[in-house]
């Protein structure tokens, strides 16, 4: 994420949180130091900003009752799929995305 976002903190919180599963000083200081060279290369070779950048997407409103009733359906259809996957026994794509 440093080198890729520009983001080094985020970088390192992140890997904290979801890699390492710990917070200690012989984990903690390998990551900053990787994350500081990572987000120094990224910073000498594209600049500050970000590696791409993601353009403004343009909405078309269709009107207040379709958008109501699309989200119905969204909703009740994750409702019935989230059922499905409890059913079977895995975690239902409350922690991860269920296959």
């Amino acid at each position: 994420m440093a080198a890729t976002f520009g983001a080094p903190v985020a970088s390192v919180i992140l890997a904290i949180e979801l890699l390492l599963f710990e917070f200690s000083t012989r984990a903690f200081i390998p990551l900053v130091v990787a994350n500081t060279l990572a987000g120094g290369v990224h910073w000498r070779l594209f600049g500050t900003g970000p590696l791409f950048s993601v353009p403004t997407p343009d909405f078309v409103v269709l009107g207040g009752k379709f958008t109501l009733a699309a989200l119905a359906a969204l909703a009740a259809t994750k409702l019935l799929a989230w059922w499905i996957a409890l059913a079977s026994g895995a975690s239902g794509g409350t922690l991860a995305p269920s296959c």
